[in-house]
């Protein structure tokens, strides 16, 4: 067991050398190789359904200054029985495409927010996975050890106060890798890649600070108007430099504004960028491919000027046998 995931490891690792200017560097994503696991069980009649329903589901967190939402998904065929159409109907979801999108306020979980936003805002902490089981929401963080003291601090002096949060482990991961496919046990996903050339002008210091040449992965699954990412940089393997930046790119942010007003999940979004182009890697339930595409044909006819050409679409195995 422990030689299969060795060679997971390495091809997800060899998966991420990217040439520039003829030297072999690699963007080290697996720097991300600490793990804070924590979950939250509220005492609302949300988390008490979905404990009595047995519901198994990745979950959406959306968290900004003035909001906080969980975005629940159940498949269509969930909802035959009458109990679970009585659920559906008392929480308002939306049925489109055979799933059921259940959108739920977190505003009153003011601790817990708090302590989510204060995570987020240590710069190397990503958050790698999210979903719901019996009544508890989960939530997996990924961070560089660079960032140890800041989030043991975090958990000595902040978490223990809060109510109805749990932490459930603190320690090293084995990175990306690891959440993609742990999430994959639970839901099957697809990765999707795009190339995007960019216009000139989105490549300058003002929106593009962190220069032409970078891997990043977005913060959460659902991205805020402006792109919250860990940047991943430098010239050699032996010294990748991990920042944390806010930027702008009208592509994405329209793109990742419309996958929210839809309800679309997206389990993790990794971008690079090299020779003025934009390469993206979504992983998404596959039950939202089509969706995604749909929205990428959308943002491609609104920005002309940003020339997108879908370059892959595979399940998460089989793209990890094909890289």
């Amino acid at each position: 067991m422990h030689i299969v995931s060795d060679l997971m490891n390495v091809v997800v690792r060899k998966y991420l050398y990217v040439t520039l200017n003829g030297v072999i560097y690699m963007m080290y994503l697996n720097e991300l190789n600490w793990k804070l696991s924590i979950s939250l069980t509220p005492e609302t009649q949300l988390a008490k359904a979905t404990k009595g329903f047995n519901v198994k589901s990745e979950i959406g967190i959306f968290i900004n200054d003035s909001e906080a939402e969980i975005e629940l998904y159940i498949n269509g065929a969930a909802g035959a029985n009458r109990e679970m159409i009585i659920f559906l109907d008392q929480f308002g979801a939306v049925k489109k495409n055979n799933i059921y999108r259940i959108r739920s306020d977190l505003s009153h979980m003011e601790g817990a927010l708090k302590i989510l936003r204060q995570v987020l805002d240590i710069p190397t902490v990503v958050l790698g996975a999210s979903w719901v089981d019996n009544g508890a929401y989960y939530l997996e963080f990924l961070f560089n050890y660079s960032d140890m003291d800041a989030v043991s601090d975090l958990v000595l002096e902040k978490l223990i106060e809060i109510d109805n949060v749990h932490l459930n482990y603190i320690g090293p991961g084995n990175g990306v890798y690891e959440a993609l496919a742990e999430a994959n046990k639970r839901t099957p996903i697809d990765i999707i890649e795009i190339e995007i050339k960019a216009p000139e002008d989105e490549l300058g210091p003002v929106k593009n600070p962190m220069g032409k040449e970078w891997v990043r992965m977005l913060k959460s699954n659902i991205a805020t108007n402006k792109i919250r990412a860990v940047y991943f940089t430098g010239e050699h393997g032996s010294n990748v430099k991990l920042n944390y930046a806010n930027t702008e790119n009208i592509f994405e942010e329209y793109l990742n504004t419309r996958m929210r007003e839809e309800r679309i999940l997206s389990i993790a979004e990794i971008d690079m960028l090299k020779d003025n182009t934009f390469r993206i890697f979504t992983a998404n339930p596959a039950i939202f491919t089509m969706e995604y595409f749909a929205l990428i044909s959308e943002a491609s006819k609104k920005f002309k000027d940003w020339k997108s050409v879908v370059k892959r679409v595979q399940p998460y195995g089989d793209w990890l046998q094909n890289l």
